[in-house]
């Protein structure tokens, strides 16, 4: 028995081995990424903020008002409108929210920043105003803070089911693998056929074993 021999084809397997199974991922990468080659397209899905149905003074009117003229893409006239209404109801959250809200959508995201985290300084359980903060943090490519305040918003809101697709997004983007798959894992607990959290699942779980 040739000992020699054998350990050479060891060795040559072995390496085939550590060859084929990066390439075997680089071609599942590639062909995901064709699969879903539009994926990149995560327009955040800010979300407006409707007042409880007990208010019914005139900050009710001026929000829809606003919320007409954002969705018509009259964003700066929305902004005038939020702001002078903001400074006769200065805690209204819905108020704020959405002045925030026409900001990030006018890409103005600093200002967008400013009202969301008054808004959050009214009622730090807002989890509207922390998910759109995180989007706006996310749109400024501060992922991990980004992260932080979506995992926050399902804190208050556990049925946020955008909140958890969202914060796996944002934690893959920071490197954090680990947290990013927990977050997809969950995610797809309510959306199972989201074609796009198991395309960033996939990208987590190759990265992940490409760090390793």
């Amino acid at each position: 028995m040739n000992l020699l021999s054998d350990n050479s084809s060891l060795i040559t397997m072995s390496g085939i081995a550590c060859l084929a199974i990066p390439a075997a991922l680089i071609v599942l990468f590639i062909f995901v990424k064709v699969l879903f080659k539009n994926n990149d397209n995560d327009q955040a899905r800010i979300r407006q903020r409707k007042p409880e149905q007990k208010v019914v003074d005139e900050s009710l009117s001026i929000n829809n008002t606003g919320i007409a003229l954002i969705n018509q893409g009259d964003y700066e006239k929305a902004i005038t409108i939020y702001s002078d209404a903001l400074q006769h109801y200065r805690k209204n959250n819905y108020i704020c929210i959405n002045l925030a809200n026409a900001y990030y959508y006018d890409k103005q995201f600093n200002k967008s920043y400013e009202f969301y985290m008054k808004a959050i300084e009214n009622d730090s359980k807002d989890y509207i105003a922390l998910y759109n903060v995180a989007h706006c943090c996310c749109a400024r490519g501060f992922y991990d803070i980004a992260a932080e305040y979506f995992d926050k918003s399902i804190q208050f809101n556990s049925l946020l089911t955008d909140a958890y697709f969202y914060s796996g997004l944002c934690h893959y983007k920071a490197c954090n693998y680990d947290r990013a798959i927990e977050r997809f894992h969950h995610y797809l607990h309510f959306a199972s056929s989201n074609k796009y959290a198991y395309y960033y699942l996939i990208l987590v779980l190759i990265r992940k074993f490409h760090r390793i």
